[in-house]
């Protein structure tokens, strides 16, 4: 019985055998032929597909009336437009400098630059200059390779205390996606790309060095015409190119009012001493004011392009005063060191601490050291739990993790507590892996907590990096 049965199964075996060979035979040419009518189809409908998005003759993402996918979107919207001069603010020390009119709404914005170009002149006492931030050490950039000793730094980006981008949001209301101070915001863009410094360039009439990245002259009387970009993100760092439409700022959703805050300081930030502070006049002059020019970068897309993408509201906002007070007169385990905003999802928490420079002018602050001292270990928190749990003096090893994920050595003074960025080689950051804080509600608290230690003079930043509303295509699209 068992024999036959092998048998039986031996047969029908044979016999598919032998059907699947004539079925090929058969259906060989016919497979051939449609394989043949497939590529002589879709290479013209791809083709097509591309000039819909390129066919407006200005080199700008535009669509066809037919549904344009995802994945053809994306491969073509990483190009970026600028920077592109909009309007021109005339420095005046210690003041708060206003954009007279609206900023450009009419297309998306991936980042302004302010342009700063004017000339310093050192007073009879020749100055001490304060050591600019280390991580903006911009030697072995070019033209200053062979010399590893030497720190090129500077203390420019001090000059723009606070930039404030702010207006009226279609949906949103009132709201300011970006509230920064000038240097802390120069710091974070090379914190998140280690090969990159905000650029900056010298002409000194005496002493000093010349060209990009060069060294203020510290001889009196000296002349420094200088001239520097500060990058104003409006979107969170380190994200694929792909996401950066869908993350950065949408000129439409503010409809003509959107607005920029610049506030600036003196030459006290400059200085490391009273009494030597350099004044101001025109670029390549001694009379007149500097300029800081306002530009901006935006995807390079059509009004149709951009409007088929729906974008998500990206903040940077600043808590300064409350975490400075907890430094400076608090001190202890588990305090609470400021509160988070919510009803947005958290993309990072970036802190910045040290000791602040004496006799700057009041209203302005510089750092004469950055420290990791003042926190030992932070954490965030919610309804005073916390969320990541870290042992004492785990300060280190957050600064190495953060390190680890973007590819560069921990940095002193900087601590980022990211839910966005990840493992692996040339990662890129996750947006939509954010803190969903989005959810919470106003009762509830979203903290930044941690031990303490009381230090004088201590200078805090904790900045929020949240984001609002969800990113995706428009219907059709």
């Amino acid at each position: 019985m068992k024999r036959k049965s092998i048998r039986k199964f031996a047969e029908h075996g044979g016999t598919a055998r032998i059907l699947a060979a004539v079925s090929f035979r058969v259906l060989r040419p016919i497979l051939v032929f449609l394989a043949v009518l497939g590529s002589l189809v879709w290479v013209p409908l791809t083709s097509i597909a591309h000039e819909a998005l390129t066919a407006n003759g200005a080199g700008a993402l535009s669509f066809a009336a037919s549904p344009i996918g995802m994945g053809v979107l994306k491969s073509v919207i990483t190009r970026q437009q600028g920077p592109e001069v909009e309007q021109v603010l005339t420095f005046a020390p210690n003041s708060i400098l206003s954009t007279p009119t609206a900023l450009k709404t009419d297309r998306k914005i991936a980042l302004f630059y302010l342009h700063f170009r004017g000339r310093l002149t050192n007073t009879a006492n020749a100055p001490t200059f304060r050591s600019g931030p280390a991580i903006l050490n911009a030697a072995g950039q070019a033209g200053l390779a062979g010399t590893p000793a030497a720190f090129y730094s500077t203390p420019l980006f001090a000059l723009i205390q606070n930039v404030t981008v702010r207006g009226t949001h279609a949906r949103y209301g009132a709201q300011q996606p970006m509230v920064m101070r000038g240097e802390t915001i120069a710091e974070m863009m090379a914190f998140f790309y280690p090969n990159y410094v905000p650029f900056w360039s010298l002409t000194n009439s005496a002493g000093g060095t010349n060209g990009h990245f060069g060294v203020m002259s510290a001889q009196a009387n000296a002349t420094i015409d200088v001239d520097f970009w500060l990058p104003i993100p409006l979107y969170p760092l380190g994200i694929g190119g792909a996401d950066v439409p869908f993350y950065c700022l949408n000129g439409p959703d503010w409809a003509g009012n959107l607005y920029m805050d610049v506030q600036v300081a003196d030459g006290s930030v400059l200085t490391a001493t009273v009494n030597q502070q350099p004044t101001f006049s025109a670029y390549g002059s001694g009379a007149g004011s500097p300029t800081i020019e306002i530009n901006s970068v935006r995807p390079l897309l059509t009004k149709t392009g951009q409007g088929a993408i729906q974008s998500v509201l990206t903040f940077h906002y600043t808590y300064s005063s409350g975490p400075t007070a907890v430094a400076t007169t608090g001190g202890g385990s588990g305090q609470v060191i400021t509160n988070l905003q919510v009803g947005r999802d958290t993309a990072r928490i970036f802190t910045k601490t040290g000791v602040l420079q004496a006799n700057v002018t009041a209203g302005s602050i510089a750092y004469a050291s950055l420290s990791d001292a003042i926190f030992t270990r932070t954490f965030p928190a919610m309804d005073n739990r916390p969320v990541r749990f870290s042992g004492a003096n785990s300060y280190g090893g957050i600064q190495d993790l953060e390190a680890l994920l973007i590819g560069r050595s921990a940095q002193q003074g900087y601590q980022v507590i990211d839910f966005i960025s990840s493992l692996g080689s040339e990662s890129v950051a996750n947006p939509k892996a954010a803190f969903p804080a989005s959810t919470l509600t106003a009762d509830r608290l979203w903290q930044l907590q941690g031990d303490v230690t009381q230090t004088a003079n201590a200078g805090v930043e904790v900045v929020q990096v949240s984001q609002l509303g969800a990113p995706g295509l428009a219907t059709g699209a």
